[in-house]
């Protein structure tokens, strides 16, 4: 077996828009257009064609050529497809890599059957503001166990975009502590010399994270767009502006979209809040969200209430206050650039089926959704478990307790396992006999045999989990083996690419992991809607 393998993994369970989509099933598709099966089937995309609101020079490139193709893509020759992300500390778990990986093998699956430039474009969604989400990073250490190192948001910064705060001091700190949980080996020193080359003083956040993620991807012609750009709010500020304007289309728009999801027997998840538009403002209190009242408009729920006239005005004269919510972003994109495709985790997957009627309304194309590629990364010892228990991955989703109580059951003798049954049996004859007998002869004591009876099957049951328990220590090094597996696939219950940094596995496997993963993107494009439809988390 080789060190590391790529096991497909269920990424959305059934009745959500995800799962249904990869099942080429359900009212999705009624929805939201998807990529028919195999690279062969990608259509080519109905848009491109005329300029970007956006100009090159807005993106960082990573390879060499590329630059004067994403200028031609922008120019009207070609389309992008997109992915992305928050900047999650270090570059976020696994999945975040995951959604990178599929945006480049989509591009190069259209731009090879359709002869049409393409280019992987990652959006750093610069503007979120949920450090509790975005500064945090976990691995697992020597023992398999899940160990988070987290950044505090500096001083001033709580309740603001995370991406456009400059890194602060405590990096150091945090890149010294991920140090101490990460394993040992000859890659360790590379590595962590690429995190404190990217987070350093000198850049932001979103840009350290940038820096980052394109080192570690840099063969795959991914080109990154960071939201907070200035660039970007300013080519937003008109699609913000006419928001504001037609507030109430738009509030009719994602109500639409609401109603749709609902009718296909999805659930509804943007959650609309009445009066709500979908802008952000930056103020002195933190990122606000913009809120219709009456004529005026509100900057959050107890903010000053503003006239139409004068937000349109301070749009216009100061664009880097503003940006845009989850549902507006998705929108923006697209009404920036020439976006054919998007690779979207299950969870964004759910609320994107609402939003066609926004995108109808900002008279923008819809582009082609199709779900993430989604593994679990099988290190060789967790491999030999899975081999020598015959079980997939998914059988660890319960921490391994169902496999340990497998294995414990097949360690039980046969003799003692057939003493124990016939004890069972004949406690249970004998008893039937005694209560027979009792409600014809004497039934005032049928009540003391009932008694006596569950004493008896207690005791029998007691005996038994002590005969397992001393079977369970016997069998304990097959057991630790099983909770240890558990702990590298689902570890404190949750799937490994939601959690586990790509650290872990970069330290200890160096570029063979980023070759392993870009080996199973490239069969993921070629199987066709990729990932795996099953009983896997709805988010």
């Amino acid at each position: 077996m080789s060190a590391l393998g790529f096991a497909a993994r269920p990424l959305a369970a059934a009745g959500t828009p995800a799962g249904d989509m990869l099942r080429g099933e359900g009212p999705v598709h009624a929805l939201l257009p998807g990529f028919p099966a195999g690279a062969e089937g990608v259509r080519r995309p109905g848009v491109g064609g005329s300029p970007a609101r956006l100009p090159a020079s807005a993106f960082r490139t990573t390879r060499a050529g590329d630059a004067d193709k994403l200028d031609g893509i922008l120019h009207g020759d070609g389309v992008l497809v997109s992915t992305g992300q928050q900047p999650d500390l270090f570059g976020g778990p696994l999945y975040v890599l995951y959604k990178a990986l599929g945006a480049c093998v989509v591009a190069a699956a259209i731009e090879e059957a359709h002869h049409v430039p393409a280019l992987p474009m990652f959006w750093v969604a610069s503007d979120d503001h949920d450090w509790d989400e975005v500064g945090r990073v976990e691995v697992l250490d020597a023992d398999g166990r899940s160990r988070q190192v987290s950044l505090e948001p500096p001083g001033g910064r709580s309740g603001r975009s995370v991406g456009v705060t400059p890194v602060p001091d405590g990096i150091v700190d945090c890149i010294d502590d991920l140090a101490q949980h990460l394993p040992q080996s000859e890659f360790s020193k590379d590595y962590l010399d690429r995190l404190r080359g990217a987070y350093n003083p000198s850049r932001t956040l979103g840009e350290a994270f940038t820096e980052l993620l394109s080192g570690l991807l840099a063969d795959r012609g991914l080109v990154f767009l960071d939201s907070g750009a200035k660039e970007v709010r300013s080519a937003a500020a008109p699609l913000y502006a006419r928001v504001v304007r037609e507030r109430r289309r738009v509030a009719e728009a994602l109500a639409e979209g609401e109603v749709a999801v609902e009718a296909a027997g999805y659930e509804a998840q943007l959650h609309r809040r009445a009066g709500g538009i979908p802008v952000f403002l930056d103020t002195p209190g933190g990122r606000t969200r913009l809120l219709a009242d009456g004529e005026g408009i509100r900057e959050g729920l107890r903010g000053s209430l503003r006239s139409e006239a004068e937000v349109l005005a301070a749009l216009e004269s100061d664009p880097d206050r503003f940006s845009p919510n989850v549902a507006l972003r998705p929108v923006l994109e697209s009404w920036l650039l020439p976006v054919a495709a998007t690779i979207l985790g299950p969870s964004e997957l759910a609320y994107w089926a609402e939003l066609p009627p926004l995108f109808e309304w900002a008279e923008t194309p819809l582009p082609v959704a199709r779900p993430r590629p989604s593994w679990n990364v099988i290190e060789s010892k967790v491999g030999k478990v899975l081999d020598k228990l015959g079980v997939e991955p998914e059988a660890f989703a319960d921490g391994g307790r169902a496999l340990a109580d497998r294995v414990t059951e097949e360690g039980l003798p046969a003799l003692v396992r057939a003493a124990l049954d016939e004890a069972r049996r004949d406690v249970g004859a004998a008893f039937g006999a005694l209560e027979e007998a009792v409600e014809a002869e004497l039934p005032g004591v049928r009540a003391s045999v009932g008694a006596a009876r569950h004493s008896a099957v207690s005791a029998l049951e007691d005996l038994r989990r002590a005969v397992l328990g001393r079977v369970r220590e016997r069998q304990s090094v097959l057991v630790e083996q099983i909770h240890k597996a558990a702990r590298h696939l689902y570890p404190d219950g949750r799937p490994q690419e939601r959690v586990v940094s790509p650290f872990y596995f970069l330290v200890r496997y160096g570029s063979a992991f980023l070759h392993g993963a870009g080996e199973a993107a490239d069969e993921w494009a070629r199987e066709g809607p990729g990932g795996v439809a099953g009983p896997g988390e709805a988010g």
